[in-house]
């Protein structure tokens, strides 16, 4: 999951957190956290991208997105303020750094670093709350006491203001030093940058590994309103509940599970465990290589090649044989792991597909129907029904007479054609139901009832300047048959006394 970290750089950072005591200013504090929290990515999700933004009145992209952690870092060390606080701007500059690079279907993290001071933002208390148009989650981290927030009324001006929950405002608990913020970042990251560690299971064989982005890292629904809210509540709601073993129930055909609608998409990798470290030893762990980290334990340095893995196995089988492995994740909620190609198909990475709980692939069924080969019976045999189960409404991509609406030419002439042979009836009876049959039943299966809620008001019309009384009665009988039939397997057929 991407993540975007937003430093505030107004005047009011560089003002010295005391001035009695000492002359660390709450800019500096910012960097040592920010500093922190980036070797705790780069040890525990060196895969995920992360960028850093810098803003006061004006906004800059001080670092893309990059897995460069030390070039993130080394970014932080010149950082200069500027004038004023705007908050607003922030989280705009935020999403366009986002939308811009991953659209609007990938989730991602926004971190906003501040004192807490609002500044001269026009308009904070009487803004509406942003909308946020992918699946996200926004924090923000507050360096100021106690005491100073409780007199601002920070806390409750940033709810107000982004339309955001108290839990999502970090704030310390104490006096600001170095220890305590880092403390802070360590507790911010711990709760809310969980990495998932698990086991693959087949049988007796089993795999250490863990998956990137880590499905646990939604522990929590964020309130800022999106367009995703409802995708976002539902991996909130599901991380708590995110097994510890990936159980392999079966294996499936790779054509009979292309593409199924998914709920998220996970790389499936090495278990690779990083010692742990406190955070006055994590800067120089994290900037260690794995291979370093073996050579500093007194481990013998291995290609990685060659370590014996049963989830390198697993990988070549099923990309191999083309098969998909079918997980079950809990009760009525499953997912699939398969092979899928990268990089113009000259490498392949092991890939978890969650789908949605209590939903069924559409043209397999229901997926707790799914049992051993040996244990169905032959239907010729027996009479019942044997392997796949098979169920009374059975939903397929496959559409009658290989008909395809691949663009918007293709669609008009069809519903042309329907219109065309609604005005010549009854000489046209006959083609006109074959052709209403073909359309209604590629609309059901694509979901596309608002091409049949169009077609019932053409119909409607057409009603009214009806050639004769045969003609307005099959029209008429044909809109009650499209509204109160959504079975796409039954044919419109008109009664012989019509």
């Amino acid at each position: 999951m991407p993540t975007v970290l937003v430093l505030d750089c107004s005047l009011s950072m560089k003002c010295p957190v005391d001035s009695k005591t000492c002359k660390t200013s709450h800019l500096d504090l910012a960097v040592e956290g920010i500093t922190w929290f980036l070797d705790y990515l780069a040890e525990k999700f060196p895969l995920e991208y992360t960028a850093i933004l810098t803003c006061s009145s004006v906004c800059k992209n001080l670092v893309s997105f990059s897995r460069d952690y030390q070039k993130l870092k080394s970014k932080l060390e010149g950082v200069a303020v500027h004038d004023k606080t705007d908050l607003m701007l922030a989280i705009s500059s935020a999403i366009q750094t986002v939308v811009g690079e991953w659209g609007t279907f990938t989730p991602c993290q926004i971190v906003m670093v501040t004192d807490g001071k609002p500044g001269r933002t026009p308009g904070l208390h009487d803004m509406k709350p942003p909308v946020i148009p992918f699946p996200c989650q926004l924090h923000i981290i507050t360096l100021s006491s106690p005491e100073e927030l409780a007199k601002q009324n920070t806390v409750g001006m940033l709810c107000n203001s982004l339309g955001i929950s108290p839990m999502d405002v970090i704030r310390p608990s104490g006096p600001l030093t170095m220890d305590s913020v880092v403390k802070l970042f360590k507790q911010f990251a711990e709760r809310y940058f969980i990495p998932y560690y698990g086991n693959l299971v087949c049988g007796q064989l089993v795999s250490k590994v863990s998956l990137s982005p880590s499905p646990l890292m939604h522990t929590s629904n964020c309130s800022i309103a999106t367009t995703h809210n409802s995708v976002y509540a539902k991996l909130a709601g599901l991380s708590g509940k995110f097994p510890k073993d990936l159980v392999v129930c079966g294996f499936l055909d790779i054509c009979n599970t292309h593409a199924p609608p998914v709920l998220s998409k996970h790389l499936v990798l090495d278990e690779d465990p990083v010692p742990t470290s406190d955070p006055d030893s994590s800067n120089e762990i994290a900037a260690k290589t794995p291979k370093q980290r073996k050579l500093d334990n007194g481990t013998a340095e291995t290609d990685d090649s060659k370590k014996p893995s049963f989830r390198v196995l697993f990988h070549g089988s099923l990309k191999i044989n083309n098969l998909m492995a079918l997980i079950q994740l809990g009760k009525e909620w499953f997912g699939l792991i398969g092979s899928e190609s990268c990089q113009g198909g000259r490498k392949s990475n092991l890939v978890l597909s969650v789908l949605h709980p209590e939903a069924d692939v559409p043209w397999l069924g229901k997926l707790s129907y799914l049992g051993l080969m040996p244990q169905t019976v032959d239907p010729r045999s027996s009479g019942s029904v044997g392997f796949p189960v098979s169920l009374p409404l059975r939903l397929s991509y496959q559409t009658p007479a290989n008909l395809a609406w691949v663009s918007n030419n293709v669609l008009q002439n069809d519903i042309a054609k329907v219109i065309r042979y609604s005005t010549k009836l009854p000489e046209k009876e006959s083609s006109f139901i074959k052709e209403v049959n073909k359309l209604r039943m590629c609309a059901l299966t694509f979901g596309f009832q608002e091409l049949l809620d169009l077609l019932c008001n053409v119909f409607s019309m057409e009603k009214n300047t009806a050639a004769n009384m045969h003609a307005a009665r099959l029209l008429d009988f044909t809109v009650h048959f499209l509204r109160n039939n959504i079975d796409p397997h039954q044919k419109l057929i008109p009664p012989p006394d019509l």
